[in-house]
């Protein structure tokens, strides 16, 4: 196995519901994968482009924003070890944020299609992100909470 490769799985593994996975199935999602750097202040994912694939950030930091009484508002900071881009996969929409990469950042790009066919092999896994999801949800409402 070639170590770039290696490096992606273990990368996967490091992220809770991945962990989960077998082998097999965390090669085939790494195979399909791909590593992407962003120098600070370029877009990693716009809003309002198709959710084709979800990210794994690895390295340094990114701001996500959205666009609000015209204005940019930040409302989250992503750190190594968080995913994102998940809602639009899920949805199947446009994503709903922008995210900027706040210094150099490294992130592992998921094709979409594959990651929805393993997540169909393994609920708990799905299951696992759904929980993600509705953290930052409530995340989200405590912060609107103090406006």
């Amino acid at each position: 196995m070639k170590p770039e490769l290696q490096e992606r799985i273990q990368l996967l593994r490091s992220v809770s519901f991945f962990a989960a996975l077998p082998e097999k199935e965390l090669s085939e999602i790494a195979v399909w994968s791909s590593r992407n750097s962003y120098k600070k202040g370029e877009i990693i994912v716009r809003a309002g482009a198709p959710g084709k694939g979800l990210y794994l950030l690895i390295a340094g930091r990114a701001d996500v924003s959205v666009k609000a009484g015209g204005e940019e508002k930040n409302v989250g900071v992503l750190h190594p070890g968080e995913l994102f881009g998940e809602m639009s996969l899920i949805e199947e929409r446009p994503r709903s944020s922008n995210v900027i990469a706040a210094e150099a950042t490294d992130c592992l790009y998921l094709d979409a299609r594959i990651f929805l066919e393993k997540m169909a092999l393994h609920p708990e896994v799905m299951i696992d992100l759904l929980k993600t999801i509705c953290r930052r949800l409530r995340q989200t409402v405590e912060e609107l909470r103090g406006f």
